[in-house]
């Protein structure tokens, strides 16, 4: 018989999942959104990270105001615009023919499946305290897994290679539930989906990557000033290698969605951050020179790509991943202000705890890097059956 406690969790995953999916109902077009067995994982995740980061929302707004309605009354707005969205159908549209994409052997397939299984069994281990927190922080470590996995096939890295990636920060995550170091898993859920989705913002255009982005990197502000300081580097690095013509618009939005996540996290204090502030002067001087010295080399670059004649490209040729992981780097070379600000990177007791939040972000540079790219495939010269001939785009 399943306890009642594990069936309550269960009922408020499925929650959080159900108010995610609406809100990705609403976004931009574009991916992730797919209910296949293989994008499924994908909606999911991205469903869970945002249901997760409305209901801090209401958390707090409920801190303030002292109302703590019941479930149902919290759930009641999201069944009616659930509704109107079906009424108003057909909705926003996701790509129906992709380029085709190398098929993943044996060995990536296992590896699949053994990177959540691994992070499963360490958060059931029998030295792991068992508390209310567990199956909420078991479903963002699996939520993290596939929304890296989900940007590096997008970035076209080989099945093996990024299967090893995801591997190697599944690892990592087991290993933090295993020793209790799991309580900053929520902000790595954060600051890991904004790097992967935009890397796919940069590689594709997509919108909707650009605005799960935004959402996930201001989301971590509503975990408090200290974590906030994570997202603003997040959101930094997004909207100095997004292109020109489109970094006001990214601007825009990051400031309306940061801004208040920002004001309802600013009560939520933990012990260290009530002892000392979250930056201390010298460390915030040193940090907007480093930004500043981040745009001036963006800006060089530029300039000499250029300058440079352009290179001819091959039929089928897969486009380097030098955007996506420049942009990563540097959300992760920023994040390290706020660690070093309060000397968490001089203990090697802390530092295991400390690194976490940016261990997403690691695996996925390296995913970037290392991981070779796809093997080119032939294009399908056939149509996709039930494509509009215009966009090649089905209603989702």
């Amino acid at each position: 018989m399943i306890p009642h406690d594990a069936l309550e969790a269960l009922a408020s995953l499925a929650e959080i999942a159900f108010v995610g999916r609406v809100l990705l109902s609403l976004l931009p077009p574009g991916l992730p959104g797919r209910h296949g067995f293989r994008d499924l994982p994908a909606t999911w995740a991205a469903s869970h990270l945002l249901g997760t980061v409305v209901q801090g929302i209401e958390s707090q707004l409920g801190d303030l105001s002292g109302i703590h309605p019941a479930h149902p009354a919290l759930l009641a707005p999201w069944l009616l615009l659930a509704l109107a969205r079906w009424i108003t159908l057909p909705g926003a549209m996701v790509p129906r023919h992709e380029p085709l994409a190398e098929s993943p052997g044996p060995s990536s397939r296992a590896l699949a499946v053994i990177a959540p299984l691994a992070v499963a069994a360490a958060a059931f281990h029998g030295d792991t305290p068992v508390d209310s927190k567990l199956p909420f922080l078991l479903a963002d470590a699996l939520a993290l897994l596939a929304l890296c996995r989900f940007g590096l096939s997008a970035a076209r890295r080989a099945p093996l290679g990024r299967s090893l990636a995801v591997l190697a920060l599944a690892l990592v995550l087991a290993a933090a539930l295993i020793y209790s170091r799991a309580r900053t898993i929520p902000l790595a859920l954060c600051m890991g989906s904004g790097a992967a989705f935009a890397g796919v913002w940069l590689r594709r255009g997509d919108r909707r990557a650009a605005a799960l982005s935004v959402i996930a990197f201001a989301g971590s502000a509503l975990l408090g000033p200290r974590e906030a300081l994570f997202g603003a580097a997040g959101l930094f690095a997004l909207w100095l290698h997004t292109a020109e013509p489109s970094r006001k618009s990214i601007a825009l939005f990051a400031a309306a969605v940061f801004a208040p996540c920002a004001a309802l996290g600013w009560n939520r204090l933990d012990a260290v951050s009530s002892a000392e502030p979250a930056l201390s002067p010298i460390t915030a001087a040193v940090a907007v020179v480093v930004a500043m010295a981040l745009a001036m080399r963006k800006r060089l670059a530029d300039a000499r790509d250029r300058d440079r004649a352009p290179a001819t490209a091959t039929a089928g040729s897969i486009d380097p991943t030098r955007t996506e992981s420049a942009a990563v780097r540097d959300a992760v070379l920023l994040c390290l202000f706020p660690l070093a600000s309060r000397g968490e990177l001089s203990s090697l007791s802390a530092l295991s705890s400390a690194l976490l939040p940016l261990a997403p972000m690691i695996a996925l540079e390296c995913g970037l890097v290392f991981a070779p790219a796809e093997r080119p495939l032939a294009a399908d010269p056939r149509p996709a059956v039930g494509t509009e001939p215009t966009t090649g785009a089905v209603r989702r």
